[in-house]
């Protein structure tokens, strides 16, 4: 599963199985594979305007609540925790929910959202770190949750895959 941007996607995988071909075979007849998409069709923005005066507030909107649970913002490096719920007890997926932290220069920091159960959402989320420059002073905490999303499955198979096979070297 990932996450798409709007200059595309790629994502490279190792496929782990059980059952393998003969030792010495040259090639897999068939493989067959399902791949999910989910693509948010419409999403609430819900924004924390000077998030050091904000904590403990909630925000609300179309059915999605929102709390800004921490903000510590320590130099270059802030950090702190978002809380929200939708009013139904959905689940979404954490590729979709985007937590944007706006600079006082306007850009837009994402940060990955995590820790997603079945209508509620915890998340933890810092800039920076490991000697990095940080985005600078926050002026905003911006959530964006779908509330309705389109999902799509495609099927591929693919047929007469050469094998590569790997060694595993015994280390002494």
């Amino acid at each position: 599963k990932q996450s798409t941007s709007r200059g595309g996607n790629s994502y490279e995988t190792t496929l782990m199985s059980r059952i393998l071909p003969d030792a010495g075979a040259a090639r897999l007849s068939r493989l067959s594979l399902r791949v999910g998409c989910e693509f948010a069709l419409r999403s609430v923005i819900l924004e924390f305007k000077d998030p050091s005066r904000k904590v403990g507030q909630k925000e609300s909107s179309q059915g999605v609540s929102v709390q800004l649970d921490k903000f510590e913002q320590n130099g270059d490096q802030p950090g702190g925790s978002v809380i929200f719920q939708l009013a139904d007890g959905r689940s979404v997926s954490s590729d979709l929910v985007l937590l944007s932290l706006i600079g006082d220069d306007g850009k837009e920091h994402r940060v990955r959202v995590t820790d997603i159960r079945k209508g509620y959402m915890q998340t933890g989320f810092s800039v920076g770190g490991g000697g990095a420059k940080g985005p600078g002073h926050i002026a905003c905490v911006r959530v964006t949750i779908p509330i309705e999303v389109h999902t799509e499955a495609i099927d591929l198979d693919f047929r007469d895959i050469p094998i590569r096979w790997a060694r595993e070297e015994k280390k002494e």
